[in-house]
C-alpha cells in the first residue's frame, strides 16, 4: 500500500470545486480544507506506485490548482 499526502495551493474561490473535483478520483480518501501556507490537503492511498503517479497527474489536471506539494509516507504508526 502506498499512502501519500498532496498539499494544494489553490486559486481563491476554487476551494469547493476542488475539494469536490478531487474527491472523484480514485485513491483519494479524504480531502480537507485548512488553513495556512496550503489550502486543501488530500489523503491519498492507492495499492501500486505507479497508481500513485497518476493520482498525482489527475489532481494537478484540475482546473484551479496553483501549485502542490507531495509527500508519500514512509512509515506510519
Amino acid at each position: 500500500m502506498y499512502k501519500a499526502f498532496m498539499l494544494l495551493e489553490v486559486e481563491p474561490g476554487r476551494e469547493d470545486y476542488i475539494l469536490k473535483e478531487s474527491r472523484k478520483i480514485e485513491g483519494v480518501k479524504v480531502a480537507h480544507l485548512v488553513t495556512g501556507m496550503y489550502d486543501i490537503v488530500l489523503e491519498v492511498n492507492t495499492e501500486e506506485k505507479g497508481s500513485l503517479k497518476n493520482v498525482v497527474e489527475r489532481v494537478r489536471a484540475i482546473e484551479g490548482i496553483r501549485s502542490t506539494q507531495t509527500l508519500i509516507t514512509i512509515h506510519s504508526i
